[in-house]
């Protein structure tokens, strides 16, 4: 290892139902143009969304390490183990999906930017709360400068369409680098143990079925800013085993995945008193109220 570069983990979960294609990402993993120090398969012996028995993995591809954890963190289970495993090191940990195929540069391009950017976390993709659906949005939340912008569609916008033959579109991809108040963790992450407390842990009911709110909320209350690149081509596209139990299909407790990010987020801003600003439908709930939701009243 280079002398001064930190140690480089790429770490991921994945589900039964998908155990036997999880061979695919680790392979597109294992060729990225910036190799790891280690590639973590984040597993747990027993899954809130699929009871019984795990089925036994099939092989995997040399230079994998398989961590099992006693606890289902849901989808955070693709972090928060290697987080524990690494607490007080120096470590980059990259985190990622199961279910999309990335660019070989991702982690070379995520790392490109710590050195100006060395206390944030780094995402691929994001958002801010103003672009969430309609009634489901929050406005005048504070944001460090630069606040991450969509594309207008201007000069720079149609040229961009122009040169790809109008293949090219910009979804979330924006002109430059800028901050978002949540990460999405599908386009890939950059994050160091330390950003997180050990209230990372501790997930309320409900609220384990939503990470990227959930990472987002415990970073942002540390005063770690979210920073979303501006790269158009991280993430190339999703493998088709995204269809199987898709987890924005998933609903707990009559919670879907919109209802318990909502829901998240106002933990955050009525527990925590991060992420202040104006709701746009309805009135905010009380702390007592989300608390009582949760199972913690």
């Amino acid at each position: 290892m280079p002398p001064n570069r930190r140690k480089v983990i790429f770490s991921l979960s994945t589900i039964p139902p998908r155990f036997d294609s999880i061979g695919k990402v680790l392979t597109d993993l294992l060729g990225q143009t910036l190799r790891p120090d280690e590639i973590r398969l984040n597993l747990t012996r027993s899954y809130r969304r699929f009871p019984g028995e795990v089925p036994s993995l099939p092989p995997l591809p040399e230079g994998i390490t398989v961590h099992w954890s006693d606890t289902d963190y849901g989808p955070a289970t693709k972090v928060l183990p290697t987080v524990a495993a690494y607490r007080g090191q120096d470590v980059e940990i990259l985190f990622c999906d199961d279910d999309q195929i990335y660019a070989p540069r991702l982690a070379q391009t995520l790392l490109s930017r710590r050195a100006k950017h060395p206390d944030s976390c780094i995402t691929g993709l994001g958002y801010r709360f103003d672009e969430r659906p309609p009634n489901a949005r929050y406005f005048d939340v504070a944001l460090p400068a630069p606040a991450a912008k969509r594309w207008h569609k201007g000069v720079e916008y149609r040229l961009w369409r122009a040169a790809s033959l109008g293949f090219w579109k910009p979804g979330k991809y924006r002109p430059r680098d800028g901050h978002v108040h949540v990460l999405e963790g599908f386009g890939g992450t950059l994050v160091r143990p330390g950003f997180f407390s050990p209230d990372v842990f501790d997930i309320p009911e409900i609220l384990w079925t939503v990470d990227d709110p959930w990472l987002s909320g415990q970073m942002t209350r540390l005063g770690v800013p979210i920073l979303a690149v501006s790269d158009r081509a991280l993430r190339e596209t999703q493998q088709e085993v995204h269809d199987r139990h898709p987890l924005g299909e998933f609903s707990h407790l009559a919670h879907d995945r919109l209802a318990a990010d909502t829901l998240c987020i106002d933990y955050f801003r009525q527990v925590h008193g991060i992420w202040q600003g104006r709701r746009e439908a309805g009135p905010d709930p009380s702390r007592e109220d989300i608390m009582s939701l949760l199972g913690h009243a």
